[in-house]
């Protein structure tokens, strides 16, 4: 069966850093001006659709996001897929200047309303999506999936210290140093926060009281734990990441149209 909207292959340059990015561009029916949705993928090589334990995560997200009248852009990492760029050196500062670069891109075509882009960030993209939005406030809207309110070396730690200590590169260092709550206290924009309770990567119960007092001043921000989801928002049953590929969904019905309903309220009207 087609799907019910155009699909592109597209192309942008983030001019700052010399590299250009691949992605795809998903478009629903109609002239618009549409609004818009750019999806920040989570650490690791991670392709636009979110290739990971036999799931394609960001390619099912967009499609339900561009069944619900958004335009969806999602791009392979620099150094990744059809990307320019050098994956192994590039740390959460140069993701959150190619989504700026792939904001300039929307805000430059037809069909697309500039006043109505908003960003959704999984894992380490919510913290590159925040970063992003702290610095402009002509963005939408901003929602962050598994996003860590504490900083990521305690998340680290509760995980086992050898990991905090594993790595000296360039993207660990800077993970590290990045405080989430200060970039979060720096948002303006309509903010929403989910963490599953069965998320064994970004718990709960740490990181939503970090993130509902990051988030307090902003009167537009909402933090939610969505019960039985884990680090995918998959509904799982312990959460660990060993059974995330026997899982038949790919994304929860509940989690997808939580996100696509709320974006819809942020764009509504404008």
């Amino acid at each position: 069966m087609p799907l019910p909207y155009a699909v592109e292959q597209v192309e942008f340059d983030n001019a700052g850093s010399g590299i250009r990015l691949s992605g795809t561009l998903s478009l629903p029916p109609g002239p618009g001006p549409h609004p818009a949705i750019i999806l920040v993928p989570g650490s690791g090589e991670v392709d636009r659709d979110g290739s990971l334990f036999g799931h394609r995560f960001y390619l099912v997200l967009a499609d339900h996001l561009t069944r619900q009248g958004f335009a969806v852009l999602r791009s392979d990492k620099r150094g990744l897929g059809q990307s320019g760029g050098d994956f192994a050196s590039a740390t959460t500062y140069d993701f959150a200047s190619d989504t700026d670069a792939a904001l300039a891109f929307l805000r430059s075509r037809p069909g697309i309303d500039g006043r109505r882009i908003g960003l959704v960030g999984h894992s380490e993209g919510a913290l590159a999506g925040s970063i992003v939005a702290a610095r402009d406030p002509a963005l939408s809207f901003l929602v962050l999936m598994a996003g860590n309110g504490i900083p990521m070396g305690e998340v680290l730690k509760a995980r086992g210290v050898a990991e905090a200590q594993g790595d000296p590169g360039p993207w660990m260092r800077t993970l590290l140093s990045i405080d989430p709550q200060a970039v979060l206290r720096q948002v303006r924009c309509p903010v929403l926060a989910l963490v599953g309770d069965k998320d064994r990567i970004i718990s709960a119960d740490t990181n939503i009281p970090a993130l509902t007092a990051a988030l307090a001043a902003n009167p537009h921000a909402e933090v939610r734990r969505l019960p039985g989801l884990n680090h995918f928002f998959q509904t799982a049953g312990s959460g660990e990441l060993s059974e995330v590929e026997g899982i038949d969904e790919t994304m929860s019905p509940r989690a997808l149209a939580l996100i696509g309903g709320w974006a819809r309220r942020q764009t509504s009207g404008r």
